[in-house]
């Protein structure tokens, strides 16, 4: 079969031909239909994670987002068939026993696998995966729209599950690429007042149609939120880069919360006195479960929201993820397999 690796950490992944993978006990083969491209990709690619290295089984075949068909099952396959749709996210595996896993907490499982990190992921034509860890897909919801939220969506989704959103609630969105067009979409969705914040012209007016009330450049956020009646009751940072965390600080009302999605180069910093006057509480979120999933597809398939996407051939692997890295990529891209 055809799949992209990663042979060497900043270099350009490899198009090559591997063997067909074969599906243990508890496993499924997928024919992958689609796999999004995320920007934890290109870090990964570029040996940014360090504390990924040494589990990676190099070389591996990158790829997180995936939807596809199963094309055959392991021995103890109960619940699946050949035919049926999934999607495999991050978490490709979680132990199921520790006290997160127990506390619906896998996220942050000490045992978990990551699809395409410490695995080999959906950059090719066909992946293996645990039955327990696929998200079912339904037949209403096409593959490629479907790849993007076992990452992206998702973990948008789980931050937002983390404050309550209606219409008394200002909503800011910093960042309105990739995980930002989800955020607009389920804030407004919410019924909440939703702001946007962006560096580039065209994805503010993406986010106009998208719905957001307010899309603004960073120079204009300055001034439009240092009206206090423009400030925002949540912060969602998407953007990758401190300076957007610290203009969501500084647009957030007092008591206010944000929440941490976007994985900025440099450190993040306040002051103590400065939380301590502000009440700012700070909310990271670690993508999302299983279970977030499975509500985020069924919203999906009803058409509440949409994912923006752009598809690619497997060979042109590199030249989106040169794209993406440059921010020349609104919505999200996929590899399209089919």
């Amino acid at each position: 079969m055809k799949a992209a690796l990663l042979k060497e950490f900043g270099k350009p992944l490899v198009v090559d031909d591997v063997p067909t993978p074969k599906p243990g006990h508890g496993q499924v083969r997928i024919r992958v239909a689609a796999c999004g491209v995320c920007h934890s990709d290109v870090h990964i690619a570029q040996g940014e994670w360090e504390g990924f290295k040494p589990r990676m089984p190099m070389p591996v075949i990158m790829g997180h987002e995936v939807a596809g068909t199963v094309e055959a099952i392991g021995p103890g396959v109960k619940r699946l068939r050949e035919g049926d749709r999934v999607g495999v996210p991050w978490f490709h595996f979680t132990c199921g026993e520790c006290s997160y896993c127990l506390e619906d907490q896998e996220v942050f499982c000490d045992r978990s696998q990551v699809t395409g990190v410490t695995v080999h992921g959906g950059f090719a034509e066909f992946m293996i995966a645990w039955e327990d860890h696929v998200v079912p897909i339904p037949e209403n919801l096409a593959l490629e729209l479907a790849a993007p939220l076992f990452c992206a969506g998702g973990t948008v989704f789980s931050a937002l599950a983390k404050v309550k959103l209606d219409s008394s609630v200002r909503l800011g969105v910093w960042g309105a690429g990739g995980l930002g067009h989800y955020g607009i979409q389920l804030g407004k969705l919410s019924g909440a007042h939703v702001s946007v914040v962006d560096l580039l012209p065209q994805k503010l007016a993406a986010a106009k149609t998208l719905g957001a009330d307010v899309a603004l450049s960073a120079e204009e956020g300055k001034s439009w939120f240092g009206d206090p009646a423009n400030r925002v009751d949540v912060a969602l940072v998407c953007a990758t880069s401190a300076a957007a965390y610290q203009a969501a600080f500084d647009a957030l009302k007092k008591n206010g919360v944000m929440l941490v999605v976007g994985i900025p180069s440099k450190p993040l910093s306040w002051m103590a006195g400065d939380l301590i006057r502000s009440g700012v509480r700070i909310v990271p979120s670690r993508v999302a479960s299983r279970a977030e999933l499975r509500a985020l597809v069924r919203l999906a398939a009803a058409g509440s929201i949409h994912s923006e996407v752009h598809a690619f051939p497997l060979t042109e692997i590199n030249e989106v993820m040169e794209r993406l890295s440059a921010g020349q990529i609104f919505g999200r891209s996929v590899i399209s397999l089919t």
